[in-house]
């Protein structure tokens, strides 16, 4: 690998030009007298002639009649271009479904090599290497570093200054995207920042805020907390504009929460967006290949800050609401989620002022509905509706605000004021347990819950659609410009089934959860400028876990 920056886009423009000209392996820049230099020309915007020199060996001619062919050599003795400037293209994916890792791998190259061969033109500014994603099949989970290396390896990927990010996936193809950013390293924007929130990198941001040294210098009074995260990042609120997350929920549903939240008063105005995944073979679910190495990790949250502002669009995908809520009489919840009993419409005997109830028999009790067994409610509410499902099949719906919040529209609806769980068990009186940590481990319960929700799990193949729809006329309305990629995340076996076409967006990551606002989020990191912080920006929406959701990230330059 180059040892420097344009060394770097030297190995990928070669790479991809002597792929197209049937060369089996392109050579690689050296210092060898053999070698000399070839230089290409062609048209900048403005109308002048911009050049690059590219070391070649002696005797490439294949290449060059390749580049010649393609309309890239010199015309007449002042050098005029074969084709007008394009502008260049900074985003590229690829995937593939081969069930082989090295078939795969192959194909992910000549696949993505393509694309890179197809946007490169005369005049065009030569990409810088930014960042790459994997979203890798959970068949290879075990191998997901090896394969890391492996595909940055083939790829001539500069991973000693752009990252790759490597991620399991419940998805059935191995996909990758890269992105290049146009303009050179001193722009004056920070490059992304890759960080990792475990339980030992909070245990360490919690030290750090309390740092005496670190508060000496707060001369705003800021949190402790924002700024022992703004030190940990080694970024500003105002050099980040997005963060693109990723979870391991294996460390429980608090610790991501707890990262969550450290992020979003750490950086308030920046828009964040991404996905649980889900483990496999008790391997590690993330690998980074970043400074000339590649390391796992595991059990917390895998983090990309970005400069460039980021779009979002998350709601519910592949369930929908059976039956009407439930009022909840008893339920614990400060360790897991248990719902003992909800109310019904009957009432119960021996309330006073109800028609039918003999006055003598009157009690001092006000009016009450009956209470009966959670588990016996929901199994009623599905024979009602004349489905077979099974309790594992069942997710229950927790309210994430209060009713006041919900009349004032202040929460998107569906995936805005629900957080589901999984029916995942019922007692012996009746109790419905729900999975893992319960709603304690996204914070909610704390004062009890006022009702439940069930849902069940049925395909929507027009719900991504209708996603895409809304923010495409939102983005419309307020003048902006479209996006330069976009990212599919899919959250639950229901939002899964309801995408057969998984290529869509270049290939999708599916998992447990999606992270994000729910509803739509455009322009948040624009409003008083690009990331700058102050606790009333603070008060925005929280960054949530999604479960039975689906998720678009609309990437921007």
């Amino acid at each position: 690998m180059a040892p420097s920056a344009d060394g770097a886009f030297v190995s990928i423009h070669r790479l991809v030009h002597a792929a197209s000209s049937g060369q089996s392996s392109p050579p690689l820049p050296g210092q060898s007298s053999a070698e000399r230099r070839w230089c290409w020309r062609g048209s900048t915007a403005s109308g002048g002639i911009a050049g690059r020199s590219f070391p070649l060996r002696t005797g490439s001619c294949l290449l060059l009649a390749s580049l010649a062919a393609r309309g890239l050599g010199r015309r007449g003795r002042r050098g005029r271009i074969a084709r007008a400037a394009a502008k260049t293209q900074t985003w590229h994916a690829a995937h593939s479904e081969a069930l082989d890792l090295d078939a795969a791998v192959r194909e992910i190259v000549l696949s993505w090599q393509g694309s890179m061969r197809s946007s490169l033109a005369p005049g065009a500014e030569v990409p810088r290497p930014s960042y790459a994603l994997v979203f890798a099949p959970s068949r290879w989970a075990g191998s997901l570093s090896a394969l890391l290396e492996k595909l940055a390896r083939e790829l001539r990927w500069p991973i000693k200054f752009a990252p790759i990010l490597a991620t399991v996936s419940d998805g059935p193809m191995l996909v990758l995207h890269t992105f290049f950013a146009a303009g050179s390293a001193s722009s004056g924007k920070q490059p992304p920042r890759v960080f990792f929130l475990g339980k030992e990198e909070l245990d360490e941001v919690s030290k750090l805020s309390v740092n005496p040294e670190l508060r000496t210098t707060n001369t705003m009074k800021i949190n402790g907390t924002v700024l022992a995260i703004h030190s940990f990042l080694e970024r500003e609120p105002q050099d980040v504009g997005s963060l693109l997350l990723f979870g391991d929920i294996s460390c429980g549903a608090r610790l991501l929460n707890r990262a969550l939240a450290a992020l979003d008063v750490a950086y308030p105005q920046a828009t964040k967006a991404g996905l649980v995944v889900s483990r496999h073979d008790n391997a590690a679910p993330f690998a980074i290949a970043f400074r000339g190495k590649v390391v796992s990790k595991e059990g917390g949250i895998l983090g990309l800050a970005l400069p460039a502002e980021m779009n979002s669009a998350i709601g519910f995908c592949g369930c929908r609401p059976l039956g009407r809520p439930l009022e909840v009489r008893e339920a614990s919840l400060d360790v897991g989620g248990f719902i003992r009993t909800v109310g019904t419409a009957a009432w119960a005997s021996g309330s006073w002022g109800i028609p039918g109830v003999v006055e003598f028999k009157e009690s001092s009790a006000p009016p009450r509905h009956e209470s009966i067994p959670a588990a016996i409610a929901l199994r009623s509410i599905v024979k009602d509706a004349g489905a077979s499902y099974e309790e594992g099949d069942i997710w229950i719906g927790v309210p994430r605000v209060s009713k006041l919040d919900e009349r004032s529209y202040k929460v998107a609806p569906g995936a805005g004021e629900w957080a589901l769980y999984q029916w995942a068990a019922t007692t012996a009186e009746g109790t419905a347990v729900l999975e893992g940590e319960g709603p304690a481990g996204d914070g909610l319960g704390k004062k009890g819950i006022r009702c439940i929700q069930a849902f069940v799990p049925e395909p929507d193949f027009g719900k991504v659609g209708l996603l895409e729809q809304s923010y495409a006329l939102e983005r419309t309305a307020r003048g902006q410009g479209a996006p330069c990629a976009t990212l599919l995340f899919l959250g639950g076996s229901g939002a899964s089934a309801s995408v057969p076409d998984q290529s869509v967006h270049g290939g999708c990551a599916v998992g447990l959860a999606v992270i994000g606002h729910a509803g739509l989020t455009l322009g948040q990191a624009g409003v008083g400028g690009t990331g700058s912080f102050s606790y009333s920006t603070a008060k925005l929406r929280p960054t949530l876990m999604h479960r039975q959701s689906a998720g678009l990230v609309f990437l921007n330059t």
